[in-house]
């Protein structure tokens, strides 16, 4: 009976590890199907035969498959497999399954660790301390146990120029600090310190491990302001480079250029500045004493870019006075320092405003308009970040000269027609014209002689008019077209606006009555002309692009009168705009249209009903019919000149 229990709870607990084993697997094969959206290589499929260690298998999987790929050490099992086009995916949970192993994720790697012995704690990743001016174009760098990786990717989105580093070395964990100095010269300081290889080509940086690259024999090393040297002898780079946290190495040029080459690692900012100045031979002379650490690597650059690099980020600055340079806080006044910056192709008007603030915080900055200057005084170190920033935008601005073809179309059509008659106050003289248009008016005579000849022509007596009676008949028909073209041009300053304008006033009347009271009413009249002005403008702003195409911001205003000045009132305008943006090359022209107006007028008066009776209204009647057409064509070309 005992014995049977025992058996049970033995077939129990199998059941139960059987399960759980079960669980963590589907956990394992669920983890590595949210693994593969991002890394689609692990659904990769394999052939592979092996026989041997199983960490030698798990490094010979990554390096075919690329992948990250770890193994705890404590893992030291043999595998004798021989897998065909199987997913990996499949081949690590076999692994899992069937060594009693986990898989452990931190970002990109995978971690082969045993169940019972849960891997050790991994650090949590975190974002690489990287700071960029982009007024002054110059990068801060502190990394601490970051991986290269994300710290040279930090690097290109900030900055633009692109560092890649190899596959082999793009997991290291790198240890390093630099501030205030530029992208390349930060770059070429990170793959010196961590001994990498540097190969530079078309603006791409790409950092390897020693012995990869073809030029094995040189090593590149970092030079300020942008001045690299290579080609040195490699021995020497090395020992110069290979320098212990807490030290700091000095190298002087032996000619009469005196440039500087410094390697520091975690040294107190005091220290290197008196190394550097001992082996330079500069006096300076401390109002106060700069704290903190500070990690160094220059080539060749001055001692003032050495000094400007060491106190970059601190609140302290420098002035050279003779052969001496004070250096102390950037407030204090012994250390503060003036320089007039004339400039060579903006006003001073224009460039103070756009100074952004943190640069000019604690500078004054006044303008010498007669030189086209301004005249900074603060620290030296602010005064040379506002000295680039304004040489940065101190550039020619290019001219738009705008060439303008107007063109206004006006088409007039008038049809008037009829016939009138009645009783002048004295007898009308008869006369007229009868070509090109009809406007002809008969008197009574000649009325009376049509009469009597029509008399004659029967037996009926139609009769005879009075003296003052009179007939007008009308037909006239009047086509005009005008066509008016002004052809302006206008210069301009890119993004400045270009204005034409004209136009037409006219003035009206305008009567002002007081009475003043009293035995004896007194009104005065007040006369008043007032003007009234109907324009036509054109504005056009260029904007140029570095293609030199040019966009267009256009804007159309016309106004016109309608008709003739009414008396003692204003004549009544009509007003017609039009706003476009466009884009076009330089030298092209381009047309605007469809300010177009239409105007129809069908007038008439004659004798009340007759005249709307269809065809004989016309021996009734007398008709104005008037049809007007205009349309304003704009052409404009845009010519860039510097």
């Amino acid at each position: 009976m005992k014995h049977i229990f025992l058996l049970s709870i033995l077939l129990i607990s199998n059941i139960a590890f059987s399960q759980i084993d079960t669980s963590r697997i589907k956990k394992l094969e669920k983890a590595l199907d949210t693994y593969a959206k991002d890394n689609p290589k692990v659904k990769e499929k394999a052939d592979i035969a092996f026989d041997g260690n199983l960490k030698d298998f798990i490094t010979a999987l990554a390096v075919n498959h690329e992948l990250n790929l770890t193994v705890n050490s404590k893992i030291n099992a043999q595998i004798s497999n021989n897998f065909s086009d199987v997913a990996i995916r499949d081949v690590l949970l076999f692994i899992c399954q069937n060594y009693n192993l986990t898989l452990v994720f931190t970002g990109s790697i995978i971690s082969i660790e045993p169940v019972n012995n849960p891997p050790s704690a991994i650090p949590p990743p975190k974002e690489p301390t990287i700071d960029y001016n982009t007024f002054n174009q110059l990068i801060t760098i502190r990394l601490e146990n970051d991986t290269l990786a994300k710290a040279l990717k930090k690097i290109s989105t900030l900055t633009g120029i692109n560092a890649i580093p190899t596959r082999e070395i793009r997991n290291d964990l790198v240890g390093f600090e630099i501030t205030g100095a530029t992208v390349e010269t930060a770059i070429y300081a990170l793959a010196t310190a961590q001994q990498y290889e540097i190969d530079e080509e078309n603006g791409y940086f790409t950092l390897s491990k020693k012995g990869t690259n073809e030029n094995t024999g040189n090593n590149t090393t970092v030079a300020g302001n942008n001045n690299r040297n290579t080609g040195r002898n490699n021995t020497d780079n090395n020992t110069f480079s290979n320098t212990p946290q807490g030290s700091v190495k000095v190298r002087v040029k032996n000619d009469s250029s005196r440039l500087i080459t410094i390697n520091a690692v975690n040294v107190p900012i005091v220290k290197v500045l008196n190394e550097v100045s001992n082996k330079r031979g500069i006096d300076y002379y401390l109002f106060a004493e700069p704290e903190g650490l500070t990690t160094i690597q220059l080539t060749d650059i001055t001692y003032d870019e050495f000094l400007r690099f060491l106190l970059e980020g601190t609140n302290f600055t420098y002035r050279q006075e003779n052969d001496i340079y004070l250096i102390g806080e950037q407030q204090r006044a012994g250390v503060r320092m003036t320089k007039v910056l004339q400039l060579q192709h903006r006003p001073t008007k224009d460039v103070l405003p756009i100074i952004p603030d943190e640069l000019i915080k604690g500078v004054q900055i006044d303008t010498f308009p007669e030189l086209n200057a301004l005249i900074i005084s603060g620290s030296n170190i602010q005064i040379f970040e506002i000295e680039a920033f304004v040489k940065a935008i101190d550039r020619p601005v290019p001219n738009v000269e705008i060439e303008l073809i107007i063109m206004d179309v006006q088409y007039n059509r008038i049809i008037e027609a009829g016939i009138e008659a009645g009783i002048a106050s004295e007898p009308v003289t008869p006369g007229g014209q009868l070509y090109p248009s009809a406007d002809f008016t008969l008197s009574a005579n000649s009325v009376n002689g049509l009469l009597d000849l029509l008399a004659n022509q029967g037996n009926v007596n139609i009769g005879r008019v009075q003296p003052n009676f009179y007939v007008s008949l009308k037909a006239i028909e009047d086509n005009g077209l005008v066509k008016v073209t002004s052809k302006p041009r206008i210069a301009t300053l890119n993004s400045h606006a270009a204005v034409f304008s004209i136009g037409e006033t006219r003035y009206y009347q305008e009567q002002t009555s007081n009475v003043q009271g009293g035995i004896t009413p007194v009104v005065s009249n007040q006369i008043q002309f007032k003007e009234l002005k109907a324009n036509f403008t054109i504005e056009v702003t260029p904007y140029i692009s570095a293609d030199e195409n040019v966009t267009l911001y256009v804007s159309v205003d016309q106004t016109d009168f309608l008709g003739e000045i009414q008396t003692n009132a204003p004549s009544p305008q009509v007003t017609r705009t039009l706003s476009s943006q466009i884009r076009v090359k330089n030298g092209e022209m381009i047309v605007i249209g469809g300010l177009e107006g239409k105007r129809r007028e069908d007038s008439g008066r004659g004798v009340p009903f007759l005249s709307r009776i269809p065809v004989i209204k016309w021996l009734f009647s007398s008709r104005k019919n008037t049809k007007n057409n205009s349309k304003l064509l704009i052409f404009i070309k845009p010519t860039i000149t510097y």
